[in-house]
């Protein structure tokens, strides 16, 4: 659903295009008026909308204004301008500011509405789209993890990932980032020292054993990366957490 704010000191011709869109545009759920530019500007720094309609010429901040000052603050908002006849050049300047669209005074009740419908569509399209997209990240995200996981006793690298996934590097570093908090190369390596501990439970398994199975050619390198992760060694780990039903190996 769209929130709509309508701008215009004209108190008639603002309650008037309040009412024809409250009365022929469904999607609109929620529908503020200001009179000035101030008191919308004032509304929209704790309450933004998805589309402000406001008139141009204005006491004080006019429409024109209030466009930059949107776009400068890079608020998520489409703007359709109202311009009087005399103002068109000035309206049609104003679509370089990405102004959604303009009417002209008076304001023709057909016009608003197809300009509004029109709106409203491709705001349906885009939220479609953009959950459509939210879900096929979070989908590769899964992958990505489910992957790791079985692969994390391998080296994994960026590049290898793209290649596997036909996606960017660089893509999916900053989507996974995004979407799970951490880095890949964090997440890794909490697998890898996950699994560390379970295998380590097992005292059968020598120390270097435990070090390749989770992914490190070096026990020494496998010692330090679980000392600086768990704050002790491997051994002192299986000490305390060994199976008493094996013999140590470490």
């Amino acid at each position: 659903m769209i929130s709509v704010m309508v701008l215009d000191d004209e108190r008639i011709i603002r309650q008037g295009i309040v009412k024809i869109i409250r009365e022929n545009i469904p999607e609109v759920s929620a529908i503020t008026e200001c009179g000035s530019g101030e008191e919308c500007l004032s509304y929209l720094e704790t309450s933004p909308v998805d589309l402000l309609l406001t008139d141009i010429r204005l006491d004080g901040i006019d429409g024109l204004e209030l466009l930059q000052i949107i776009r400068r603050k890079e608020w998520n908002m489409d703007v359709i301008l109202i311009s009087g006849y005399s103002d068109f050049e000035y309206c049609r300047k104003a679509i370089c500011y990405q102004a959604y669209d303009y009417l002209l005074k008076p304001v023709d009740k057909a016009e608003l509405i197809r300009i509004v419908r029109g709106y409203a569509a491709q705001f349906r399209t885009r939220s479609d789209f953009g959950e459509n997209t939210t879900a096929s990240q979070h989908q590769t995200v899964k992958e990505i993890k489910k992957y790791i996981r079985a692969n994390y006793q391998n080296r994994l690298s960026m590049e290898e990932l793209g290649e596997r996934f036909f996606l960017n590097a660089n893509y999916i570093s900053q989507l996974f980032k995004k979407e799970e908090k951490c880095a890949i190369s964090v997440y890794i390596l909490r697998i890898r020292m996950e699994m560390a501990r379970i295998h380590l439970e097992d005292c059968t398994k020598q120390i270097a054993e435990v070090a390749r199975l989770v992914g490190y050619d070096s026990p020494k390198q496998f010692t330090m990366a679980f000392k600086k992760y768990f704050g002790h060694t491997p051994s002192e780990y299986r000490r305390q957490h060994g199976n008493e039903g094996h013999n140590r190996k470490a």
